[in-house]
């Protein structure tokens, strides 16, 4: 009777775990305007010491400044 009353608060706890864990939604950040995207380039890109200078008003989308920017040495995985 104890395992049958284990078993089945096992099952109803993965039940209800599966249920929260499904019902978040990751809200995603991406930026609008190529300024907010140089901004964030700048504080959080991996080699943001080695950004090239750009001038940001010349680029029409984020993807664009992002193939300026990159560092191509070593960055082959960032993507938009």
């Amino acid at each position: 009777m104890k395992n049958k009353i284990f078993g089945i608060s096992i099952l109803l706890s993965i039940v209800f775990s599966f249920l929260f864990i499904s019902s978040c939604e990751k809200e995603e950040v991406y930026p609008d305007t190529t300024q907010e995207f140089y901004s964030l380039m700048t504080d959080w890109y991996l080699w943001n010491d080695s950004i090239e200078d750009v001038v940001v008003e010349n680029y029409a989308s984020p993807s664009d400044l992002l193939e300026a920017m990159r560092y191509e040495q070593r960055d082959k995985w960032s993507y938009i």
